[in-house]
């Protein structure tokens, strides 16, 4: 009866995410056998099976060959990928002798299948069913949402963010903070989650400090210090990330590898308003030579006009001004360790330009925004905001995909 009423209870969220998988894959396969490949990238393949393989694109061959090979194999400069879901692929691989590129999708499938019901048990925390359902909708049918059924962390990254939250939300704070630190061992952004966390328990006690403090101190008298258990469990969060940090000065002799590698990608920090403006100044630069070469020079399109590039530089440009105008309506009508999180984790891919091109990966980035997802959702009222989004993320779900699975850079 319990299993009954569990699938009664999530059915929804069932057919949502099987139809996902459906969807994207066939619009994956048909793309993969119609449209022209990348000429760099286009004949590589993790698997035989097409279906599969359109979900292996980019970082997740990086992610493959670790699991197999480990570290500097099949890149010197892949230490830049975090290693906790290519270990979790190779643990299985030994287990079972089933390559780990099969185990890497299972892996990101079943976790993203655990962050919608989590997602939509976390925010029926403070909104109604449909809300919550909502959300759950909104993060699906997001343009770049087959990042979470493809061989990348963004589905196993949240997953642990979520079960963080909800951890937290129940006082369950040791077990929050080991969901936490598990993050840190995807990805750096991970250790945020020391001030969002801190947040929350903070806001559970409804921020009365004074209160706190006379707590701490009569815990100091009887040397039990149960008020700030909570608050030493954060302790925890870094570990993930410091053993990394370790292994990297073991393995390079630079604890910081994995961030100095990132240059090999030509990825470099900036500050946000710069990243921004090169991306639209590139935007605008491409838009006018269009302008200029159809309507003022009369002339078809050559190859000194880069499509890709171009469109590249739109694309940046609509995700980041998009999700910032969401982030600024957002404060104060989400939860301050909502909003705090959003905030923490959107500024570094914001503050990261590719070479001379400006923001680079946004669409792919801002997935792990749940509460971007919930603050939208509260909205669904709105009829032509519900309709527009729904309608341009299915078509441009669709348009990326269709250039991700030709392994054409999408985010």
């Amino acid at each position: 009866m319990k299993t009954h009423s569990f699938f009664n209870k999530y059915k929804n969220i069932f057919i949502l995410f099987i139809l996902m998988n459906i969807i994207y894959t066939i619009v994956g396969v048909t793309a993969f056998l119609l449209l022209p490949h990348d000429q760099i990238f286009g004949q590589l393949t993790t698997t035989p099976i097409t279906i599969l393989d359109v979900f292996t694109r980019w970082d997740g061959m990086h992610y493959n060959s670790i699991a197999i090979d480990g570290y500097g194999v099949y890149n010197e400069n892949n230490i830049a990928f975090f290693p906790l879901y290519p270990f979790i692929m190779r643990i299985l691989y030994k287990l079972t002798g089933v390559m780990p590129v099969y185990w890497g999708l299972i892996v990101s499938r079943l976790s993203y299948l655990a962050s919608m019901i989590l997602l939509y048990d976390l925010t029926s925390l403070d909104y109604d069913e449909e809300t919550s359902y909502t959300t759950v909708l909104y993060m699906t049918v997001f343009p770049a949402s087959f990042y979470f059924i493809s061989l990348y962390t963004e589905a196993l990254f949240l997953l642990f963010i979520l079960l963080s939250f909800t951890c937290f939300r129940k006082e369950r704070y040791l077990c929050g903070a080991f969901f936490a630190m598990l993050s840190t061992a995807l990805r750096s952004v991970g250790i945020f989650m020391i001030p969002v966390l801190l947040s929350e328990y903070l806001l559970k006690n409804k921020w009365e400090i004074k209160s706190l403090w006379k707590k701490i101190r009569e815990d100091a008298k009887t040397g039990v210090a149960i008020s700030l258990k909570p608050v030493f469990s954060l302790l925890i969060i870094p570990l993930g990330l410091l053993m990394f940090m370790f292994y990297c000065g073991l393995r390079e002799g630079n604890i910081l590898a994995f961030s100095s590698a990132q240059k090999a990608y030509m990825r470099f920090l900036k500050f946000p308003t710069v990243s921004l403006w090169v991306t639209a100044k590139n935007s605008v630069g491409f838009l006018w030579s269009v302008f200029k070469t159809f309507f003022i020079e009369n002339a078809h399109i050559d190859s000194s006009l880069d499509l890709k590039l171009g469109f590249a530089f739109i694309k940046e440009l609509l995700f980041g001004t998009f999700f910032t105008g969401i982030i600024v309506m957002m404060f104060k009508k989400v939860r301050p360790s909502y909003w705090l999180y959003t905030i923490l984790m959107f500024i570094v891919p914001f503050s990261t330009a590719v070479g001379d091109e400006g923001l680079s990966g946004m669409p792919r980035y801002v997935l792990i925004l749940f509460p971007v997802f919930v603050f939208m959702a509260s909205m669904r009222k709105c009829k032509k905001f519900n309709y527009t989004y729904l309608s341009l993320s299915i078509v441009l779900g669709i348009v990326l995909m269709s250039l991700f699975s030709c392994w054409h850079w999408v985010a």
